[in-house]
């Protein structure tokens, strides 16, 4: 495509000159760099930084930091390190050929794939122009928590595709997700625990780098609490609200997932992607369309701490008494069960409850009674009725098998 000098409208900044052009009035904008590190490039897109052209947006990189990357060739290194433990089976990098747990490909990438006692996870990643996005998809057998670390005060785009995940620090909850929704959080420098129940779970994480996101302050008002706490790196997490999927970020999502040819222009289609991302999630913000009846993080936390108080009383917990203690209705209650816990506070309940009798099964010599009682049972018949069927054999067996294992 050839472009005439005179047609080109010349614009300065301190990072970089820029032109713009527009052939005629019904085809886009195109803009051509002559920022140092970048010697010729066009695209067209909608949008990226807010610099506002008539309906169309000019797509530029070069704030300092970017350009201060691009000259020394360095990119945003993944801020998050996950720690596997030592019941990890075995660990593959740069594997090809797709798992078979995984739904949801960004095609052309190679996954990392963990097979590990209690799930399987798979990691896809790639970073552009500071920015980094991973695509993690796992498939848990049963109820597992990984730990992980946030190596630098960062800004997240959290997009959960499938499934249901909590994030604890020191034990607390921080935040949740469920399938089909998105959300912004910032994080501090700290250790993390992603739990979740038996199942698939997916989402995409896009680490924003960190001086546009500073620069998107003005732009987008509604993240300014976020940008703030990230611009003076506080040790505080902040979590904005979770608002629903719509087609327009369905359609994006998917563009995102495939990858180009051309692997500088791929990178910078990611980062057209990621600022639109951006602009949706705003958009809702400001309209206040966000899911409904959000479970704070303290409530949570009050729920969580009720619960593991309480289970293995006589009484146990019922969904009346957690209501009581929450101020909300019993309705409420079983719907923030299903959100923290993935499962009716029935359910959850006997899961501790069975849990810890297991657990007391294989390390202690206590008496099957005295176990039934320490976890709620008065009535024996009714512990070895419930424990018959949730591990298939009675209490005696399991304990006798344990102690067979242990021997060899």
């Amino acid at each position: 495509m050839r472009i005439r000098k005179e047609s080109l409208t010349h614009r300065n900044h301190p990072n970089g000159d820029f032109f713009i052009t527009k052939n005629d009035p019904g085809t886009p904008f195109f803009t051509i760099f002559t920022v140092p590190a970048i010697q010729l490039v066009m695209v067209k897109c909608h949008l990226v930084e807010k610099i506002w052209l008539d309906r169309w947006y000019c797509l530029y990189f070069a704030s300092t930091h970017m350009v201060g990357q691009l000259k020394q060739k360095k990119v945003m290194s993944n801020p998050v390190t996950i720690h596997h433990d030592e019941r990890t089976i075995t660990t593959l990098l740069g594997v090809s050929e797709r798992p078979s747990h995984v739904n949801y490909p960004i095609r052309g990438l190679p996954w990392d794939i963990v097979n590990h006692k209690d799930y399987c996870m798979s990691v896809q990643q790639i970073d552009f122009l500071g920015n980094h996005m991973q695509l993690i998809e796992m498939e848990a057998m049963s109820d597992a928590g990984i730990s992980f670390t946030i190596n630098s005060p960062t800004a997240f785009m959290v997009i959960m595709i499938e499934g249901f995940v909590k994030f604890h620090r020191e034990e607390l909850v921080v935040s949740y997700a469920m399938a089909g929704v998105m959300y912004m959080t910032y994080n501090p420098r700290a250790d993390f625990q992603l739990t979740v129940s038996p199942g698939k779970h997916a989402m995409m994480v896009i680490s924003v780098e960190k001086e546009w996101m500073k620069s998107s302050k003005r732009h987008f008002p509604e993240l300014a609490h976020l940008v703030g706490y990230l611009h003076g790196e506080s040790d505080e997490i902040v979590v904005l609200p979770m608002c629903r999927f719509a087609q327009p970020v369905m359609d994006l999502w998917e563009s995102m997932r495939i990858v180009r040819s051309n692997p500088f222009m791929h990178r910078a289609e990611l980062v057209v992607g990621a600022a639109k991302l951006i602009s949706f999630y705003h958009g809702r913000l400001e309209s206040e369309n966000c899911v409904k009846g959000q479970l704070s993080a303290d409530k949570a936390n009050r729920m969580f701490m009720y619960v593991e108080s309480n289970y293995s009383a006589e009484k146990g917990v019922s969904v009346n008494q957690v209501g009581l203690d929450l101020g909300i209705s019993k309705h409420k209650v079983e719907e923030y069960a299903r959100f923290l816990f993935g499962k009716t506070l029935h359910k959850y309940v006997r899961d501790l409850r069975m849990a810890k009798a297991a657990r007391l099964l294989r390390l202690t010599n206590l008496s099957v009674p005295d176990i039934a009682t320490s976890v709620g049972h008065a009535n024996l018949p009714h512990f070895y009725d419930v424990f018959q069927r949730y591990f298939g054999m009675s209490p005696i067996l399991y304990r006798n098998n344990e102690n067979e294992k242990e021997q060899y």
